[in-house]
């Protein structure tokens, strides 16, 4: 059953959790809105800003491509990672999958595929499940009953991450992590006004997210991203 929409968000439990490490939220609440500007049959392109209008990152891609690729730029037009659509999963089904890989890393080395994410079900509400390597940085913890200080190693510990959505007409999706939510999903769209075709090309709907602190917001824009693309 989908949790509550007025679950709280709460920091994940073991720590931060991330891609990339440099974009993990530090305030209690982060609100970011990722805007499609672009949907023909040709290039589809959105852009990420703050709750400030400031600029974040953008993503752009051929609408039609081999493997769907959509690359993630930051501000200044640097490359952060490529998202893309796992090739031997591409048949029609609810386990169409994506993966995501760092800049410079080819298919089969180490950080290809630092995150994959597969579809569970379509229909009705989406259930998504995000399989990630944690890139976020060690953190430092006191042991128990002691003033030492153990180094946790959070390198490469697998996360999975459940994207939920909570109504039927998918206008809020739920991210939990170890049955917390650290991201809450809601997209602004004008469907229901007269003569919107919501699925359609030239449609450009606008998503606001929410991310609990120790979360990296690019994982968030990824997720998004692959909603976006199952217009979600």
């Amino acid at each position: 059953m989908p949790s509550s929409k007025h679950t709280p968000l709460a920091p994940p439990a073991k720590g931060p959790i991330a891609i990339r490490p440099q974009y993990v939220a530090q305030d209690e609440s982060t609100v970011l809105h990722v805007k499609e500007n672009n949907f023909s049959l040709a290039h589809r392109d959105f852009t990420v800003r703050k709750a400030n209008g400031e600029i974040l990152m953008t993503i752009s891609g051929k609408t039609l491509s081999r493997g769907l690729q959509r690359e993630f730029r930051d501000a200044s037009g640097l490359p952060l990672f490529e998202l893309r659509k796992r090739q031997y999963l591409k048949k029609r089904s609810a386990n169409a999958g994506w993966s995501l890989a760092l800049p410079g890393y080819e298919t089969g080395q180490e950080y290809d595929d630092v995150l994959t994410a597969t579809f569970k079900s379509f229909w009705v509400h989406p259930k998504l499940d995000v399989k990630l390597k944690n890139l976020a940085p060690p953190q430092h913890s006191p042991r128990n009953n002691d003033s030492a200080i153990d180094l946790v190693d959070s390198y490469h510990e697998n996360v999975v991450l459940q994207v939920r959505g909570q109504d039927s007409s998918r206008l809020n999706t739920h991210v939990m992590c170890e049955g917390r939510k650290v991201i809450h999903i809601r997209r602004e769209c004008d469907e229901l006004a007269e003569n919107v075709y919501p699925h359609g090309y030239g449609y450009k709907p606008e998503w606001e997210l929410t991310i609990a602190q120790g979360v990296d917001v690019a994982l968030a824009v990824v997720i998004v991203i692959i909603l976006a693309e199952h217009r979600y």
